[in-house]
């Protein structure tokens, strides 16, 4: 299994394009009392620390104590060799609209509220998102974010929070059941069953035909009296066509 692997992100949100972008949505929006947002801590979370490969894993980045949020960008490292997101898993319960791309070793989450929507407060899950392990690995999750106000100032945050993943190898599969030893197979019988003298193959001819040992010495005797009468017949033809 490998070791923890380091993932270099670029420099998140240089020049703050992020807050400059969503400029024009944050005008109409009501101006907060606030000069920039805030949020008292971040967290990473996964559904499950430690998966097999095949199988999928929810990370969660929430925030608590959030104050002025109108906008944010989430940006999360990982291993894409070990994970790959799943395309189009992303999902808030924070009104208004996101999405997520992947860049190298690198999420990129981007929500924005809408209009004059009043930004989010209090405590919010800013995004949750589905990756598969298709590799074994212990994978560092790694968080930088931006948040942007109503009034288009920015808070950018590096190395907010992170978790870690391990993802273990598929098990190997079980080896067949080995096939039970043929039972030996006694001559003359069946198997598993000794040949009887008495009740042989010999013994089955005999009463198939429906003879019997004891009716032999009869049948003898009357094939002796047959063939003795054949010889006198015989004699008796000879001289009477002498004559």
């Amino acid at each position: 299994m490998s070791s923890a692997r380091s993932i270099r992100r670029r420099a998140p949100f240089a020049g703050t394009a992020f807050a400059a972008m969503v400029g024009g949505l944050v005008l109409a929006a009501p101006l907060s009392a606030t000069a920039a947002p805030s949020v008292a801590t971040f967290t990473v979370a996964v559904s499950d620390a430690t998966v097999q490969v095949g199988e999928t894993v929810d990370v969660t980045v929430s925030v608590t104590g959030a104050v002025d949020v109108y906008a944010y960008e989430l940006a999360l490292g990982f291993d894409p060799a070990v994970l790959e997101y799943v395309d189009g898993s992303a999902q808030t319960p924070v009104s208004g609209v996101g999405a997520a791309t992947v860049e190298g070793s690198e999420l990129q989450y981007v929500h924005t509220k809408l209009g004059t929507s009043p930004s989010a407060t209090g405590d919010l899950t800013l995004a949750t998102l589905s990756f598969e392990a298709i590799d074994a690995g212990e994978v560092t999750l790694a968080l930088d974010a931006e948040l942007v106000g109503a009034d288009a100032v920015s808070l950018v945050v590096t190395d907010a929070a992170s978790a870690v993943v391990e993802v273990l190898a598929p098990p190997a599969p079980a080896a067949p059941p080995s096939a039970a030893p043929a039972a030996p197979v006694t001559p003359g019988g069946p198997a598993g069953e000794d040949a009887d003298p008495v009740s042989g193959p010999g013994r089955d001819i005999l009463s198939g035909t429906g003879a019997d040992l004891a009716a032999w010495p009869f049948v003898g005797a009357g094939a002796a009296l047959l063939l003795g009468a054949l010889l006198v017949f015989g004699v008796r033809r000879k001289r009477a066509s002498q004559v």
